[in-house]
Parts: structure tokens; sequence; C-alpha cells
């Protein structure tokens, strides 16, 4: 396991057994726009993010609750989700949204309905929403 500061939380993760967790895990709907243009978002326009996401092992096209809700005159979609880490949180507060990372807000957060049982007993729950542009071609 690794120590991780992302503003002021210390998490303790481990990114390769995280990542091994995610490889098994089913895809969710491909041919959903909402899904591809949340993973297009994500890899050309929110860096930060991404590069979290990659050092905490997640698969960012696997989120879990994902939501997707169409904002700004269907311009812009509202997504919610969580995502799993192997780990556990040394400091940080709970549904306190309380980092920022490009255009998304993030919370510790303690719900698990949807953790996957492989990751365990010892677990991080990061809770996720994001106002993100529509740059597919293809409509909402």
């Amino acid at each position: 396991m690794e120590e991780l500061q992302v503003e002021q939380w210390y998490l303790l993760v481990d990114e390769v057994t995280t990542a091994k967790i995610y490889e098994e895990l089913p895809p969710l709907h491909e041919d959903d726009a909402a899904l591809s243009n949340f993973i297009q978002v994500l890899k050309y326009e929110a860096a930060d993010m991404q590069t979290l996401l990659q050092r905490l092992g997640v698969d960012n096209r696997k989120p879990f609750q994902f939501s997707a809700l169409p904002v700004e005159n269907n311009t812009k979609m509202l997504y919610t989700g969580m995502f799993y880490v192997q780990g556990a949180v040394m400091m940080g507060d709970f549904d306190a949204w309380d980092v920022v990372l490009d255009m998304f807000c993030l919370s510790l957060t303690a719900d698990f309905s949807d953790m996957p049982r492989q990751m365990g007993d010892m677990v991080i729950e990061i809770s996720f929403e994001a106002v993100m542009p529509w740059i597919l071609t293809e409509s909402m």
C-alpha cells in the first residue's frame, strides 16, 4: 500500500489490487452515449482527475451508481457516481464535497451499497459530481 495525499485527504491505497479488481469487473454499456462522453471528456479535458484515477488504480470506464442528466439547455451533462479503491482513509472528512479537480467535485462517502465484493474489508468510496460539456458528435 502507498500513501497518497489528495488536497486535505490522506489515503492509504493499493493501486495494483484495485486495478486488478477493475479488470475483472464487467464493462458498463459501451454503447451508452452518456458514458462515452464521460470517458472522452475525462481523457481530453480533465487531466488532474484522470491522473488521480490512474494513481488509485481505478478504471474510469467503470463508475458505480453512474447517472447522467442533461443540463444547461442540453449542452452539458451532470454526471454522478462513485469509484471504489482498495485501501483506507487516514485523514479526511466524509460527506464534505471538499475536493475539486478539474470539473469534478469529490467526497469521501460511506454508502458502500454498490461496492464489488472483491474489494474486501479495506475500501475507500469516492463519490463524484461533474458538469461536463457534451463533446460527442452524436446528440444526447
